[in-house]
């Protein structure tokens, strides 16, 4: 029932005379970008029925911004949206204008600074979506499937698990792809191996009998960073890929290291904490407050040179008490640069 409205699902997402997309937008950054140190990023600002993506400069927030393009969508339904590791192109999972299900109905495109190109239909918007470290693969969730898709659109790997559970991409690296399959005995990564003959599980690692997010692979690969969720409490945790690996987390903000020995099977932990991010070198940032919180941040992404930190500043208590939230902008001279209100960061522009 779905196949016949593919076409018009592509069809609704493909530009129209006038869309506002700025041309040239990637010229334009070049031109005007004269401290390497400061980079652009992407940032999303939702809209009942339509989503615009903006370029915006990490140094100066309050510049002009650059429109990267509007994408109109179901009313109600933001976008899912990643922005590719080595070129401009964001990879955006939206359900179109007249869709309903978010299960089935998302449509993925490819956008960059000229144009807006859908690739696939049919997908689960709240599967996210992940590229691959060389940026020729996007990893979506189909009908609870995990799907390896080309730049064209073509799937090259498709995996189904087992057992129940809802699978979510974490990252792809060279052929190998790690992916959370969060059951009700707890959460596991399934570490598959993209072939000519598709997707093929190399095997299971139980990391946590609670439910997790915000997954992120360690810069070597040999960590997962998670945030694990017990009820309504909150944990960031360090769980070793490999059998002999030291955990460890350290935190910019407020707390020191938490060093485990060689071998040890649980995951170290780190209580009333979010949003773990990885450096360059290995160590982490991480959001936490505690009983007496009235502000915190949680941080969502390091640009390439680990100098600068995209973190959402919220005003309140805890994550479950939030009464305002800004995007801010954290430089090499700690100084922090807010945004305007109302939009939310996707990701690096690295073109």
């Amino acid at each position: 029932m779905l196949l016949p409205l593919v076409g018009l699902l592509l069809g609704l997402l493909a530009p129209r005379s006038g869309a506002p997309i700025e041309l040239g937008a990637g010229a334009y950054i070049a031109s005007e970008r004269g401290n390497e140190s400061a980079p652009w990023f992407v940032a999303s600002e939702y809209h009942d029925t339509l989503t615009t993506l903006w370029l915006v400069s990490a140094d100066d927030p309050d510049r002009p911004r650059l429109r990267l393009a509007d994408v109109p969508h179901a009313s109600g339904w933001d976008i899912e949206a990643s922005v590719a590791p080595q070129a401009g192109v964001v990879a955006v999972l939206a359900i179109p204008p007249g869709g309903w299900n978010p299960a089935s109905h998302a449509a993925l495109l490819l956008i960059d600074d000229s144009t807006t190109r859908p690739i696939a239909a049919g997908l689960d918007l709240r599967g996210g979506v992940v590229w691959s470290d060389d940026g020729r693969h996007l990893i979506v969730r189909r009908a609870g499937a995990i799907s390896v898709v080309a730049g064209s659109g073509r799937e090259v790997g498709s995996w189904s698990p087992v057992e129940v559970g809802s699978a979510h991409p974490i990252a792809m690296r060279g052929d190998t792809l790690w992916v959370a399959l969060v059951r009700s005995d707890g959460t596991f990564v399934v570490n598959l191996t993209l072939g000519d003959d598709g997707l093929s599980s190399r095997g299971e690692r139980w990391i946590s009998n609670e439910a997790t997010r915000e997954w992120t692979l360690s810069p070597n690969g040999a960590r997962l960073a998670f945030t694990e969720q017990r009820g309504v409490e909150l944990s960031v945790r360090v769980a070793p890929l490999s059998e002999r690996v030291d955990l460890w987390v350290s935190n910019h903000w407020t707390i020191g290291e938490l060093k485990g020995a060689t071998g040890q099977t649980q995951p170290a932990q780190i209580a009333s904490s979010a949003s773990p991010v990885w450096r360059p070198d290995g160590t982490l940032d991480v959001g936490r407050w505690t009983d007496t919180t009235e502000q915190f941040t949680l941080p969502v992404g390091r640009d390439p040179s680990g100098r600068w930190l995209a973190l959402r500043s919220l005003a309140g208590s805890g994550p479950g008490d939030v009464t305002a939230e800004r995007l801010v902008l954290r430089g090499p001279d700690d100084t922090l640069r807010e945004t305007r209100d109302g939009i939310k960061f996707v990701g690096w522009w690295t073109a």
